[in-house]
């Protein structure tokens, strides 16, 4: 499998067990979504699945501890749509690095 071939299969979730020797090629990032309360909380409220009640919500701000420079985050902050909170993460993860 070459590797765009992986790149297309992990985009589609399709990676077969033993094609995991690509993984050298992977970058891996940390991906801070930072959002205002409220604008989570709405989304919270709008969303179908409910995995955490929104009343929760207020304590998981508190607690939170948003990641330091030394683990260098690809922050995003979430503030436009979901499709332009995706593409501004997609944006950031494909940007050259320096």
């Amino acid at each position: 499998m070459t590797d765009r071939e992986f790149t297309r299969a992990v985009e589609r979730g399709d990676v077969p067990a033993s094609d995991f020797h690509h993984a050298d090629h992977l970058r891996v990032a940390l991906v801070y979504l930072k959002g205002d309360e409220p604008v989570i909380q709405q989304r919270m409220l709008n969303r179908v699945h409910r995995y955490m009640p929104p009343s929760l919500l207020g304590s998981q701000f508190e607690t939170l501890e948003e990641p330091g420079d030394d683990e260098h985050p690809v922050t995003v902050i979430v503030q436009d749509s979901i499709a332009e909170t995706v593409l501004d993460v997609l944006r950031q993860l494909t940007a050259p690095h320096t």
